[in-house]
């Protein structure tokens, strides 16, 4: 009689394990790989169905705090944690909610519409990632957005976009929004990024649209411009005044090889000679190359270094030839004097 039991209680196992299990009741099949709810006929390992939150997750009690699409208080001692997937009030989107550990409203925290946009902190994403901060007066010790911490040395934040011609638009930027007085994003006032032509070159800006320019610009060959994006081939070109304490330009030489024993010093007559003819001290650039050219700050200090030095030489010769005609007409004096009184 045993044997007789086994048998038909190991038949029934063998039978139910390969049926499907269903409880209309409840709206839940288990067919033999797969589960509905909501469903009868789950096309999916895991198929959940209906017009209502999708899954909810409380803190290990038995209720979720909250309906996050109806607002209808489940439990007010109860805090959770809800996902809605593809409820039929908010098309195909996937909503992630939470609420506080005790009592209090379910608030929605990311959302990945059904165009794919992925929203945090904000429920309209009209970008494939929208991350909006708090960055109350409370809390601007804090960022506003997000913190990036690496492992190792360093944390990278990369940006860039899909286009890997050579020479075609590669044109990556960070973008930085003003507020008007209600407090919304009126206008992008800065604007990081590289690429300011948007003709493939590798090159990084800063651009102001209250200036319509870029006030900061490295070209793709490392040369800097400041107040223009056009540095041409200067390592650093600045359209406007310096300000500063000290400037230190290194030399290849100076002017001191004027004081040489072997210096060859010319007349004050080939000097009255050049100027008549050029206009200028020899070795000066002429008024007309300053104009197109500007000046090389470091040569032109050395240039006026030897003029000076040369001056003080012409200096020191005449006052070696008036000291020797001090000296013959003080001669001249005495023979004088010596005459007149013979």
């Amino acid at each position: 009689m045993k044997r007789i039991l086994l048998l038909i209680l190991s038949s029934f196992a063998t039978i139910c394990a390969y049926a499907q299990f269903s409880t209309p009741s409840t709206g839940m099949t288990v067919t033999t790989d797969k589960v509905g709810i909501g469903t009868t006929t789950p096309g999916a390992k895991l198929e959940i169905a209906g017009t209502g939150p999708s899954i909810f997750l409380d803190n290990a009690q038995l209720a979720a705090n909250r309906n996050p699409l109806t607002g209808a208080v489940v439990d007010g001692t109860k805090g959770s944690t809800a996902i809605v997937m593809s409820a039929s009030s908010n098309g195909g989107n996937f909503q992630f909610y939470t609420s506080p550990a005790i009592g209090g409203s379910v608030y929605e925290r990311m959302r990945i519409t059904e165009a794919g946009n992925i929203g945090i902190g904000m429920i309209n994403p009209t970008a494939k990632l929208s991350i909006q901060g708090t960055g109350t007066v409370s809390n601007t010790g804090a960022p506003a957005i997000a913190d990036l911490f690496g492992t190792f040395d360093r944390t990278r934040l990369t940006i860039g976009n899909s286009t890997t011609t050579p020479g075609g638009t590669r044109s990556s930027a960070i973008l930085f929004y003003g507020m008007n007085a209600n407090g919304n994003a009126y206008k992008s006032n800065w604007e990081i990024g590289n690429d300011i032509g948007a003709h493939g070159i590798n090159d990084f800006y800063i651009f102001s649209v209250d200036l319509n320019n870029a006030p900061f610009y490295i070209s793709a060959t490392g040369n800097v411009g400041i107040g223009t994006a056009v540095p041409g081939g200067y390592k650093l070109a600045v359209a406007g005044t310096i300000h500063t304490q000290a400037v230190n330009v290194d030399m290849a030489g100076w002017g001191d090889y004027v004081f040489a024993p072997k210096y060859k010093l010319a007349s004050l007559k080939q000097v009255e000679n050049y100027i008549n003819q050029n206009h200028r001290l020899s070795d000066m650039p002429s008024e007309g190359e300053v104009i197109k050219n500007g000046i090389d700050v470091g040569k032109i200090a050395e240039i006026q270094t030897k003029k000076i030095e040369e001056l003080t030489l012409y200096l020191i010769a005449l006052k070696k030839e008036n000291d020797a005609l001090k000296k013959e007409q003080a001669e001249i004096n005495k023979k004088l004097n010596r005459h007149h009184l013979n």
